[in-house]
């Protein structure tokens, strides 16, 4: 049962970061500022374009590493790095559906 509630806490936690990641990079996409609109297409790019397994090495054991000590330790947390990885990820490919 741990298993079933981790996997439902993962899947809300990632669905609110990529409704929020969304909306901002969506409106971004469609502001009248050129340098907004190129923020929030190189946003969509980048992560529509670099393989997942990639992704996750560079969220796992890379961006950690930049951050101070105790929020690296937290984000390695197998479900904050997950979850986050997964609402990213979601955005960057459901924004192909323009």
């Amino acid at each position: 049962m741990e298993g079933l509630r981790l996997t439902i806490v993962m899947a809300v936690v990632s669905f609110l970061l990529a409704l929020a990641i969304g909306t901002l990079v969506g409106t971004a996409r469609t502001a009248r500022s050129r340098a907004v609109r190129g923020i929030g297409f190189v946003y969509t790019a980048l992560f529509r374009n670099v393989p997942l397994l990639i992704q996750m090495f560079l969220w796992f054991y890379v961006f950690p590493e930049l951050l101070p000590s105790n929020l690296g330790r937290w984000v390695k947390r197998d479900w904050a790095c997950l979850s986050s990885l997964m609402a990213i990820d979601t955005y960057g490919w459901s924004s192909t559906l323009e």
